[in-house]
């Protein structure tokens, strides 16, 4: 295994000592206008890419030994031990919009599957809340590739009237690149503003992948083929990509938007991995469609250590259907029809719960108020799983209401959509050994 770890950490060092060639802008531009060149990888070893796997916590990953401040309270799982380690790239760049509002580039962390840019916006003439509203800061990424990086999903907090803090993850910016230019966008008075800031990517702290694995694995779903073709996995992230094929007219008209039965977008595939011990990641993340080719990246955390073997397992597909009702509800409710698929039976108490008797197909996402008063629903994750059924059946969904504030004659219920799942009982092992 020394010997494996040499190898890697000289290719490693080789690789960042090349500059990438003068001509490459122009080769890419080529690219674009239609002219593709393919370069071929010959592919590692099966028993290497094995050893990578099993043993992906060696110590590849440099680090400044100083973690990027201020996101403690949203950096959890592999991003919050990389953190706390002090790995990534820190930044510290702000610029200053015309509305006040000043957004720091703090620092950045990345492997091969995703770029996350840690940054907070300030404001003090006021709330921040109140100047932003929905219109949060919009990133990009400019580099030698055309287009650019783009952002993929994030998470914030307001950690007070001034400031808010966020996790924006974006596309990892390809091999060549080093010197990248992060544009803020934000729209002020209808109009677009864009400030920048230029960094260089330093590579010596990036989340180098630790293993790519081909897979064409297969498993049946439905009407539908789900092939998973290529795993990559790194001590920041863990990523699938693959495609699903309809085997059926019908499956292949729900995905398109045309055709589409469900009200809500596409339907969207989501999976689990589970290690030998049952520790599980989740995986979900982000379908194309293009002339009939369904294609998916699923995004998960990194792997838990210490693995003997990896599965695939609960492969399912989520389709939604828009309901977007309010129901006035009491203890005297019974057999209330909301939509063609949904009926609240009743509402009871069971001790200190709240509980809700509803009849539908699929899973209703829903909120119940009592007031102003929004009341937590516990077991939700027990349904979370289910498939959807030929016929209506009866879920009793629980609430927790406060008794010294209950209202039960002021009971609102908001249901946004219903759920309906299909799932499989196939499985498909990831090889390791």
């Amino acid at each position: 295994m020394d010997r494996v770890e040499e190898v890697l950490k000289d290719k490693r060092a080789e690789i960042e000592k090349t500059e990438a060639p003068a001509e490459m802008e122009q080769l890419l531009k080529q690219a674009l206008q239609g002219r593709r060149r393919r370069i071929s990888f010959r592919p590692a070893a099966a028993a290497l890419i094995a050893v990578l796997i099993f043993t992906y916590n060696f110590d590849v990953l440099a680090y400044y030994g100083k973690k990027i401040t201020g996101y403690d309270h949203m950096t959890v799982g592999a991003l919050g031990r990389l953190n706390e380690e002090g790995r990534g790239q820190q930044i510290g760049k702000s610029c200053l919009f015309s509305n006040g509002v000043e957004v720091t580039i703090d620092g950045i962390m990345f492997d091969d599957n995703e770029l996350v840019v840690f940054y907070k916006a300030q404001y003090g003439g006021g709330k921040l809340q109140e100047i932003l509203g929905s219109n949060l800061p919009r990133l990009h990424i400019n580099g030698i590739k055309p287009f650019g990086y783009h952002s993929s999903q994030g998470k914030g907090i307001f950690i007070d009237d001034h400031t808010m803090t966020y996790i924006q993850t974006m596309e990892s910016p390809r091999f060549y690149e080093k010197w990248l230019k992060l544009e803020i966008s934000m729209i002020i008075d209808n109009k677009t503003e864009t400030r920048s800031v230029r960094f260089v990517l330093d590579r010596t702290n990036a989340m180098d992948r630790t293993a790519r694995l081909v897979l064409k694995a297969e498993a049946g779903l439905g009407d539908y083929k789900v092939i998973f073709d290529e795993f990559t996995v790194s001590a920041m992230s863990s990523q699938l990509n693959g495609r699903i094929i309809p085997q059926t007219d019908a499956a292949r008209k729900a995905f398109m938007p045309e055709t589409a039965e469900r009200g809500i977008g596409l339907p969207h595939l989501e999976f689990d991995i589970v290690t030998d011990v049952g520790e599980v990641t989740q995986f979900s993340g982000g379908m194309s469609v293009a002339g009939g080719h369904i294609t998916f990246t699923e995004q998960g955390d990194a792997l838990p250590e210490g693995f003997r073997t990896l599965q695939i397992r609960n492969i399912r597909m989520d389709s939604l259907k828009l309901i977007d009702k309010a129901v006035d509800l009491s203890m005297d409710t019974d057999g209330i029809p909301v939509a063609e698929d949904l009926t609240i039976n009743r509402v009871y108490r069971d001790g200190t719960d709240l509980c809700l008797a509803v009849s539908s197909r699929g899973i209703p996402e829903m909120g119940l108020f009592s007031g102003e008063e929004q009341l937590e629903q516990f077991n939700y994750d027990e349904f979370e799983l289910e498939q959807e059924s030929i016929e209506p059946v009866e879920r009793v969904f629980r609430f927790r209401q406060n008794e010294e504030t209950a209202d039960d004659a002021g009971l609102e219920l908001k249901i946004k959509y219903i759920r309906y799942t299909m799932i499989t009982a196939d499985t498909v092992d990831i090889p390791v050994e």
